[in-house]
């Protein structure tokens, strides 16, 4: 009987089909969530609380999930398989979301007279209502990036690289998957239709991890394998744990805060505020799917140092959120409403070049705003507006 050294281990399955199931993931992730905007905004009455509902329960159940994950995955001797696993029970509590509102928007009928003279009491029970119903999946979406990472990414030297990769694939697959229920499949399934395309591409996406993890060697036999050279680069002076810890924390504040307030901006030029969630949504997704395959390239290059490239990143989406005021009413010629006919695809374009134009515009580049603002001779695809 030959020992577990000696026995050839199967080959692990490619980082592009690990990414294309991830990707899978983000879309179903993206068309759940903007779906749950809309169910939120039938709840609170309101647009800018509905957004926060929907922004809280799910980044952070997606937060608690990935702490709970990153606790248990270096344990797992299989973890494609349990990744598999964590999307299939995603799939499964995002099925039984719309009936745990429906319950408890019925609960909450019988109290509503006794609520409604204290609003901040109603819009408490009904943020509680949204965090119930919707945390279980939103922390299965948090725990499955840990999970997965552990299963392709490998060294902490990698992770760079091949988790830079991964989690890019998967906000291009959200970025479609927010296009798609923002503009286009509502109008074709309905609501709740659309809802169901997210959780079938939930079970796809655990599906495919399955057939992928037939081809994964146990993480007991990775281990037994002989060890590969060590890289003998000198690694960069790392920086304290806690410090990064504070420095993601503080960026995801002003990130998804930003992203409330930008919503709000663009519902006063769109003729329904879900597409100006979905726009903004779209537009931040591939930004930050960008900003991941960039820095994956660079990691992979050894171009420039991690911490330079995180810092001018921080220092350009300040400047641009300062000049975005500006930079919107002059887009729309004083906050006019963008109009079209068609939500799909024109409507789509069209707001998404206007969201594009305002919060990619580059802030010190003041000439060409000024050349654009005199040009009367050629109007862009978003000047389609109320005169």
């Amino acid at each position: 009987m030959r020992s577990a050294e000696s026995e050839p281990a199967a080959p692990g399955p490619p980082l592009w089909a690990a990414a294309l199931v991830f990707a899978l993931s983000g879309a179903g992730a993206l068309v759940i969530e903007s779906i749950w905007m809309r169910w939120f905004r039938l709840v609170f009455g309101a647009t800018a609380p509905a957004v926060t509902a929907t922004l809280v329960a799910f980044f952070a159940g997606q937060a608690l999930g990935a702490a709970m994950a990153a606790r248990r995955a270096a344990g797992l001797r299989r973890p494609l398989r349990t990744y598999a696993y964590i999307e299939a029970t995603a799939a499964l509590a995002a099925f039984a979301v719309p009936a745990l509102l429906s319950l408890a928007g019925a609960g909450t009928d019988r109290v509503y007279d006794s609520l409604r003279t204290t609003p901040a009491a109603l819009n408490a029970v009904r943020m509680a209502i949204a965090l119930v119903a919707t945390l279980p999946a939103a922390i299965c979406f948090g725990a499955s990036l840990p999970v997965l990472g552990q299963a392709m990414v490998g060294s902490p030297r990698a992770l760079g690289a091949r988790g830079g990769l991964l989690y890019g694939a998967n906000i291009l697959g959200a970025a479609l998957g927010a296009a798609l229920a923002g503009f286009g499949l509502p109008e074709q399934l309905g609501v709740l239709g659309t809802y169901m395309v997210g959780v079938t591409l939930l079970i796809a996406a655990a599906l495919g991890a399955l057939q992928l993890a037939r081809n994964r060697i146990p993480a007991d036999a990775a281990r037994a394998r002989p060890a590969a050279p060590a890289d003998t680069a000198a690694p960069a002076e790392p920086i304290a744990a806690r410090g990064l810890l504070w420095l993601a924390a503080l960026s995801g504040f002003g990130a998804f805060a930003s992203q409330v307030l930008l919503t709000q901006a663009f519902a006063l030029v769109h003729d329904q505020s879900v597409y100006a969630f979905a726009s903004v949504l779209v537009v931040v997704l591939l930004s930050l799917a960008l900003g991941a395959l960039i820095t994956a390239a660079v990691e992979r290059a050894g171009w420039l140092d991690p911490r330079s490239l995180a810092g001018f990143a921080l220092a350009a989406a300040g400047l641009g959120l300062a000049c975005f005021p500006a930079l919107l009413s002059q887009a729309t010629d004083g906050l006019h409403v963008l109009r079209s006919a068609r939500p799909w695809p024109d409507y789509l374009l069209r707001s998404l070049a206007l969201v594009a134009r305002t919060v990619h515009a580059r802030p010190c580049d003041r000439r060409v705003a000024e050349d654009e603002s005199r040009d009367t001779s050629g109007r862009s695809d978003v000047d389609d507006r109320v005169q």
